[in-house]
């Protein structure tokens, strides 16, 4: 009943248009998933990745409540070695710095094992490597400290027997735009997602990105752009006779 309530309220649902928006333009960027992955994971993990693309594995897996989610994302990745390891998205869209995200991840990263150990009766029980990224496009300055060693307060002694979670964080109001990806069409969409927090959100900044969409133009582009141009609209309050 306070859900329904809260969904009456037009300032709550204004408040989560926006939110909503975002998570879907960040869902479009699947297709990519491996061209972006490969730029902002670390280069000694991209060394050990394998060639082929990575799976997309339903949230489900992780959580029920993440099946239907359009900012968290896990893959699945063959590894040159031998075997696999999976690769945890998380599309942080809060304007501020999220203190709960290490005990989050931690929880994640958990049912995940849980998940991959489940009919394994009889086989090698093994977990596989589960590499957290965060991207994350807030205003506020992130001081989430990296992992859960570095938040946990106690002696070393103590310290010693708790999880070592780390995580990769990837901060867009840090990174120069050429570096947000080498796909014209992912870049303008972390451009958006960039200008919607760390502003401005004007025609100067629309032309910004319009210029990074003009060339080259490509069918299977298409659909994101058409979620980014949407995103936009329904973001910044712009007219769409501007675009």
């Amino acid at each position: 009943m306070r859900r329904h309530a809260q969904d009456k309220n037009p300032h709550a649902q204004k408040t989560r248009q926006p939110d909503l928006a975002a998570r879907r333009l960040s869902a479009g960027v699947d297709g990519r998933a491996a061209i972006v992955l490969r730029e902002h994971l670390p280069p000694e993990v991209v060394a050990l990745l394998a060639d082929e693309p990575p799976v997309l594995v339903d949230g489900s897996f992780i959580d029920k409540n993440l099946a239907a989610s359009q900012s968290d994302r896990l893959y699945r990745w063959a590894l040159k070695t031998g075997g696999e390891a999976f690769v945890y998205v998380l599309m942080e869209h809060k304007s501020r710095p999220d203190w709960g995200i290490l005990p989050q991840l931690a929880g994640y990263i958990a049912n995940i094992h849980k998940r991959h150990l489940e009919g394994k009766a009889g086989k090698r029980h093994t977990l596989p490597p589960v590499i957290p990224v965060v991207f994350y496009h807030g205003k506020d300055a992130w001081r989430v400290p990296p992992s859960l060693d570095e938040m946990t307060e106690g002696p070393d002694a103590l310290k010693a027997y708790t999880l070592n979670l780390r995580y990769i964080l990837r901060d867009f109001g840090h990174i120069p735009t050429e570096r947000l990806s080498s796909d014209r069409v992912t870049r303008a969409a972390f451009i958006a997602l960039r200008y919607t927090t760390h502003g401005p959100r004007n025609k100067a900044a629309l032309t910004d990105i319009l210029k990074t969409l003009a060339t080259p133009r490509r069918i299977e582009d298409e659909g994101l752009q058409e979620q980014l141009l949407s995103y936009i609209l329904n973001t910044w309050g712009i007219a769409p006779k501007t675009v």
